[in-house]
């Protein structure tokens, strides 16, 4: 039986791993929106350039935000992947040590019983 003191040490862990797993997150969509930005700025800027004449530019441009957002929905997809891991883990650490279970915000309509399952 692993001791109050080793449970809230797994907490602190659990904890700074889903902080991570949030930090992958918000790189993900930063990565996945960039393509948005050149996208826009090639058809504000349109009326300078021609189609014709740039049709190898615009294709590598393309291709390239085709990568990022491919990078950028791997990346999301981890970091929910792992949020959702860690969650689960921490509610299977919580359903053994019930004084862990009190330091969370379990919601205004959840049950105490049901919480973190």
């Amino acid at each position: 039986m692993e001791s109050d003191k080793d449970a809230y040490q797994q907490v602190l862990l659990l904890l700074s791993e889903k902080r991570t797993a949030h930090t992958t997150l918000r790189t993900g969509i930063a990565v996945a929106v960039l393509p948005l930005t050149v996208l826009s700025f090639l058809i504000v800027m349109s009326s300078h350039y021609s189609l014709p004449d740039n049709a190898l530019l615009l294709t590598l441009v393309i291709i390239g935000c085709c990568l990022f957002i491919a990078l950028g929905t791997f990346l999301v997809l981890r970091g929910l992947m792992q949020i959702h891991f860690y969650d689960k883990r921490m509610g299977a650490l919580m359903s053994r040590h019930k004084e862990i279970r009190g330091l969370f915000f379990r919601g205004i309509f959840a049950r105490q019983t049901d919480a973190f399952k």
